[in-house]
């Protein structure tokens, strides 16, 4: 028989010592930079890192794996649950303007997965809900705050973009009930929307009303398993319904990912919904995609590392230049005149976009942002169209909504494999305007860059795409 003594941080195992044992080793794994820290320790370290403690203690969001991998020789459990669950009302329909029906249905399906949520037969309304971009988060956040009664929900969220967006989304189906907590400016609310940063600057400050909350919500958390958010979760104990939110979370399961993807687990828990990209495009709900692969004439480097790679084939390449302007002449031609190009760096992004500004016909508009100069007017130019084209750093690639967008140009390069997929998702939004969109991806060769335009070739056909190739 297996003990499991259950809080919203920890939980307590004990019994099957020789089960205990198993799943110990099964969950632990060699720490990628174990090589590096064993160099800098004064102690004997094994390399290996045990989310199972010899005591038996496990993060709470690792109950559900561990329970599937007892499950195999335990049959027998005692369940002592020491969290405060609130209770379940009816879930909605529909939240604001918002139908929760028909071919959105799944977004009701996916508060269902949450709050109906069990692990031996005992209420766990924690996970991960992995839903690719345009699948309406926010709406499925909202209806998650609907679905409890007495519900006073706290969103986390770390970028200011998204934080603004969300806070007039809230205002606008909440405008009695909303709040959110940035810098200096805080409104309290029966839901709000709280900058990460400052909630962990001032969680000890408002620590009595904080208790007053009993639902924590996490945008984009594949990158919230860092020092700023552990410490406000840690903050926030009292918290037992718990989910994080992401289109691009637990997509890759190499060795190098085995720690973030626990780390993860360990905070929001297993993925309780799914669904991709090719699933709301086949729902018609968002914009199908064509994906285009555009082969960059090698260019001799002296590079020797990814750095000067980048900076020779890349940031000073004026024939990559020339290439990028011929297919943003090209798309502006045929049409396609909501242009979004996403750059890696600060320098590349102000290079390229000088170089574009002085060869771009004068009839099309044109500017920057990045994540030095984030200029509302900006954004809020190219969203409603007085911009034809737009150049950006990768801190857009995320959340943000750009209905009107027809074409995005990566020419970020990068290997990692979530910012294909996170651009793309900049470009799904319906409009009547477009019945697709296209996303042209620039390939480098290189000893760097060209094993990573490979890479994301990969991440485009694995999420199911075809990628055409163009020679120019």
């Amino acid at each position: 028989m297996i003990k499991i003594e259950i809080q919203n941080r920890t939980c307590k195992l004990s019994g099957n010592p020789k089960a205990l044992e198993k799943l110990r080793e099964e969950l632990s794994y060699r720490h990628p930079n174990a090589f590096y820290i064993q160099k800098k320790l004064k102690y004997n370290w094994d390399g290996m890192v045990w989310p199972l403690s010899k005591k038996g203690i496990i993060q709470t969001g690792l109950l559900q794996r561990a329970v599937d991998f007892l499950s195999k020789t335990e049959s027998e459990y005692e369940i002592i649950d020491h969290r405060r669950i609130p209770q379940v009302g009816l879930i909605p329909y529909k939240v604001g303007d918002l139908e929760m029906t028909g071919k959105y249905s799944f977004q009701r399906r996916c508060i269902e997965a949450l709050v109906n949520n069990q692990v031996l037969g005992i209420s766990h309304p924690r996970g991960v809900i992995a839903a690719a971009m345009n699948a309406g988060k926010t709406g499925i956040m909202m209806g998650i705050h609907l679905s409890y009664l007495d519900a006073r929900t706290l969103i986390l969220i770390n970028n200011k973009v998204m934080y603004e967006q969300l806070k007039a989304d809230l205002k606008r189906v909440f405008p009695d009930t909303y709040g959110y907590m940035q810098g200096k400016n805080l409104q309290w609310g029966e839901i709000m929307v709280c900058m990460v940063q400052t909630l962990k600057n001032r969680v000890d400050a408002y620590s009595e009303e904080l208790l007053k909350y009993n639902i924590l919500l996490t945008d984009e958390c594949d990158i919230a398993a860092n020092d700023t958010f552990e410490y406000v979760y840690d903050k926030l104990a009292h918290i037992s319904v718990r989910a994080g939110f992401s289109g691009t979370v637990f997509l890759r399961d190499l060795k190098k990912d085995k720690q973030k993807n626990t780390n993860i687990r360990q905070i929001f828990g297993e993925a309780l919904f799914t669904i991709d990209m090719q699933e709301l495009e086949t729902l018609k709900v968002s914009t199908p995609a064509v994906i285009k692969s555009i082969v960059v004439p090698p260019k001799t480097t002296r590079g020797e590392n990814f750095l000067e790679e980048f900076r020779e084939k890349v940031t000073n390449n004026t024939g990559r230049h020339n290439l990028i302007l011929q297919r943003i002449l090209y798309n502006l031609r045929v049409g396609r005149k909501h242009i979004l190009v996403f750059c890696k760096y600060i320098d590349q992004t102000e290079i390229l976009f000088e170089f574009l500004k002085n060869t771009l016909p004068n009839k099309y508009s044109i500017d920057y942002t990045h994540h030095k100069r984030q200029n509302p007017e900006v954004i809020k130019g190219f969203k409603e169209g007085r911009i034809n084209v737009l150049v950006t750093s990768l801190y857009l690639k995320r959340g943000m909504n750009f209905p009107l967008t027809n074409t995005i140009l990566n020419v970020a390069g990068g290997e990692w494999y979530s910012n294909p997929l996170q651009i793309a998702g900049r470009g799904v939004r319906k409009h009547a305007s477009k019945k697709r969109f296209f996303l042209e991806d620039f390939a480098d060769s290189g000893k760097y860059l060209g094993k990573h335009s490979r890479q994301r070739i990969k991440y485009y056909t694995k999420a199911g795409y075809k990628v055409r190739i163009i020679y120019p």
